[in-house]
């Protein structure tokens, strides 16, 4: 079954990209820029409504958000052991992990910094939104240097399905936008992956 990913570089997307690749399984890209407004084409949004990436079309299957094609990939190669199905509490974890990144994290933190017009109306206070954000994204990446000061990976000690989105949050510019730096845990996870 043909796959295809659109991206935009620096972006979430690259999780997807982490795990086609640790899978094997071929695919095409396709960037679409996001600070080149390309995410908001007629175009793309024909395929994506939501104008946000990732987007990964599986055969005549448009599929989007994250979490869910990180989902998608790991079910269907199971072989890899991407999500812990025999254990509940480490899929519950994974669960836990992906719905945090996904909606504080990435939507949250991430958005009050690089798109805080999305949160507010007044152009004049997107500076006071950003600044929360820096903080909201700081505060995250010392939960997750904490987490991973104390196990390898995100559930314990198998890498899973959401140890990419870690990955891609850590080495994108994003520790840029904030007072802290990736810490050693988080080096070190992502020299693993």
């Amino acid at each position: 079954m043909a796959l295809k990913l659109y991206y935009s570089p620096g972006a979430c997307s690259f999780a997807v990209h982490v795990l086609l690749e640790e899978i094997g399984q071929p695919f095409t890209q396709e960037c679409v820029s996001i600070p080149q407004g390309m995410t908001s084409s007629a175009g793309f949004l024909r395929i994506n409504p939501k104008g946000r990436v990732p987007v990964l079309v599986v055969g005549a299957e448009v599929l989007t958000e994250l979490p869910a094609i990180l989902l998608y990939l790991a079910l269907r190669h199971p072989e890899g052991n991407w999500l812990p199905t025999a254990h509940p509490m480490a899929l519950a974890r994974c669960a836990e992990w992906f719905n945090w990144l996904s909606g504080t994290v990435h939507t949250m933190a991430v958005g009050q910094v690089w798109q805080a017009g999305r949160f507010i109306g007044e152009p004049c206070l997107e500076a006071q939104v950003e600044a929360k954000g820096r903080i909201n994204l700081t505060q995250a990446f010392e939960r997750i240097e904490g987490h991973l000061s104390r196990e390898p990976y995100a559930v314990g000690r198998q890498y899973s399905a959401v140890d990419p989105y870690l990955h891609g949050l850590s080495i994108s510019s994003l520790d840029s936008a904030c007072a802290t730096t990736g810490g050693p845990a988080r080096s070190e996870t992502c020299a693993r992956t």
